[in-house]
């Protein structure tokens, strides 16, 4: 759904992926009575990245990393990167910390996997000093108004994460907002 109004309106973004289950649903939102909400195939993401868009891990199987064991942790992180890499042929750089959840240890994982920047849940612009393996994020819903994407937010994102502004993409539906396109870079 947001592919098309990302290119009307120019910005690039990562879309982070459950490795282990690309084609199948949000299951681990199910056991609190969430709605079952598909998640993108092989297709979908293959068209993803041929609209120049990125994609980085979110883990195998959407894992609570700060409750993984040393192992599984490894693979969770490690793993999930290299599967993507080998199934999409592209370098994934880019992690998402399932529900928010991570340690230093984890952290130190991230860092090790190779990945050069990584995603909280913690609700802010990115700023210079922000840690890469910690960064921010501003979500973006329906409602979320234009001026996030406003002058102010583009000298920290461009210094924290390149010379692109990125845009986390963890949401079903984007809704345009009428004069956003003064904001794109």
């Amino acid at each position: 759904h947001a592919l098309p109004v990302l290119q009307d309106y120019g910005f690039q973004a990562t879309c982070y992926i459950v490795a282990a289950r690309i084609g199948d649903c949000n299951r681990w939102d199910l056991e609190q009575g969430m709605d079952r909400k598909p998640l993108m195939d092989r297709g979908q993401i293959g068209e993803w990245l041929g609209a120049g868009m990125e994609i980085g891990s979110h883990t195998l199987d959407h894992a609570d990393l700060a409750r993984c064991a040393h192992s599984e942790l490894r693979e969770q992180v490690a793993d999930s990167k290299e599967r993507l890499e080998q199934t999409f042929g592209v370098a994934v750089e880019h992690f998402c910390y399932p529900y928010g959840n991570y340690t230093p240890q984890v952290v130190e994982q991230v860092a090790g996997a190779g990945y050069v920047t990584a995603t909280t849940t913690r609700r802010s612009r990115a700023r210079p000093s922000d840690p890469l393996l910690e960064l921010p994020r501003v979500p973006v819903f329906r409602s979320t108004l234009p001026h996030l994407f406003g002058p102010r937010s583009r000298p920290a994102m461009k210094t924290a994460v390149g010379r692109k502004l990125r845009i986390a993409v963890l949401m079903r539906d984007f809704i345009p907002v009428r004069g956003a396109e003064k904001y794109c870079v």
